[in-house]
């Protein structure tokens, strides 16, 4: 089973671009679950955005050319194979992936849902990737990176550029990369290494602990708020430094930019990175 069967067919705006490859077909109980594999030629291309509303997400920068996608899509019946889809649109420099999914709602059933594993070229922005029901996982790739999830975990490691991570539901971590700009969750915990900062940024959650390790050589105002929380902080060499039970003030370097972080209901543990 491909991609060019009237069944399971690939929507492109350039469909030239897109060459589906190896496609098959297994039953998962009541479910059944197929795979595809595309590549995207991105020679003219400057970055990469995805977008998926029911399933994961894995990106990983390689030694590539091109853009390999490997798309698994698991559903109940022929017709609900049928509802969904991934979609090539380009514009400009921008190569944009996203699945089409016509049953994307968890109140009408079990909906299908595709999971892409994505190889990059290590010079390819990943700039944005954004999953409504699913995990995103993103590893060595090169740019400013944005990162939403309504509903999953968001793990970064290894990005070259500044990482700003959103999720509603769901725990983030970032590790090893060379900046942050932001990172927030509404029920989740938070684990970041902040080598550096791009300008002033706030790390925020409502109901979830934030464990951050601070680079030595930060230069930056650190502001520490808790409502609902305890404060902690160790191997870091804090000037002017005021603490207590729910907050902590104090300054790395010469305090040039400021990080805010803030829990309404979670601890606070900061680390030397």
């Amino acid at each position: 089973m491909t991609d060019t069967t009237p069944r399971r067919r690939f929507l492109a705006g350039a469909a030239a671009a897109g060459l589906g490859a190896l496609g098959g077909c297994i039953s998962l109980g009541e479910r059944q679950q197929t795979e595809e594999t595309h590549t995207f030629d991105v020679a003219d291309l400057d970055e990469l955005t995805l977008r998926n509303g029911v399933g994961d997400v894995s990106v990983a920068a390689e030694d590539r050319s091109d853009v390999r996608v490997r798309a698994v899509t698991r559903a109940a019946n022929e017709d609900h194979f049928d509802s969904i889809s991934l979609v090539e649109q380009r514009s400009g420099g921008t190569l944009a992936l996203s699945v089409d999914n016509e049953i994307d709602s968890v109140l009408l059933g079990s909906p299908p849902s595709m999971d892409l594993d994505v190889a990059v070229p290590s010079d390819l922005r990943v700039a944005d990737v954004k999953t409504d029901t699913g995990d995103v996982e993103i590893e060595g790739t090169s740019g400013a990176l944005n990162l939403e999830t309504d509903t999953g975990d968001g793990v970064v490691r290894s990005v070259e550029g500044a990482v700003d991570a959103t999720t509603e539901t769901g725990d983030l971590t970032i590790r090893s990369s060379t900046s942050v700009s932001g990172v927030e969750t509404e029920t989740g915990d938070a684990e970041i290494d902040v080598a550096a900062l791009d300008g002033d940024a706030r790390l925020e959650t409502e109901t979830g602990d934030v464990d951050a390790a601070l680079a030595a050589s930060l230069d930056a105002r650190v502001v520490v708020r808790t409502e609902t929380g305890d404060v902690t902080s160790g191997g870091l060499d804090f000037s002017d430094l005021e603490s207590g039970e729910h907050r902590l003030e104090g300054t790395l370097g010469e305090g040039s930019n400021e990080l805010t972080i803030e829990t309404e209901t979670g601890d606070v543990t900061l680390s030397g990175l």
